[in-house]
């Protein structure tokens, strides 16, 4: 059974860390941040950080029974712009997470 505690926990502590690797990657320049890099999952580092936040993004469209699916990197082109779009999809989560209890967060939709 998971709590709404513990996924609140799991999820800020998870970004946490997000936000520790987005800093370090400031000191990256434009062009290091979109270099193509053989063997990553996504092949820069810009996508690989939209994705993240991204999937989060999804998943809880999803489970709002919104499915919203854009993929649209582009639009975070920075670290900065990348760093807001993390904020707003932890906001998010938080606010969907604090607004529910641990029966709902069990129950199969």
């Amino acid at each position: 059974m998971y709590t709404r505690d513990a996924l609140l926990d799991l999820i800020r502590r998870s970004h946490q860390s997000l936000k520790g690797l987005m800093d370090h990657c400031r000191g990256f320049s434009s062009e290091e941040l979109h270099r193509k890099l053989d063997g990553f999952g996504y092949e820069t580092i810009q996508l690989q950080i939209d994705h993240q936040i991204g999937a989060q993004a999804y998943w809880l469209s999803v489970i709002k029974g919104q499915m919203d699916a854009r993929d649209e990197p582009e639009r975070y082109p920075t670290i900065d712009a990348l760093e807001d779009h993390r904020m707003d999809v932890l906001a998010a989560t938080e606010a969907y997470l604090e607004a529910t209890n641990d029966e709902a967060l069990n129950t199969p939709a």
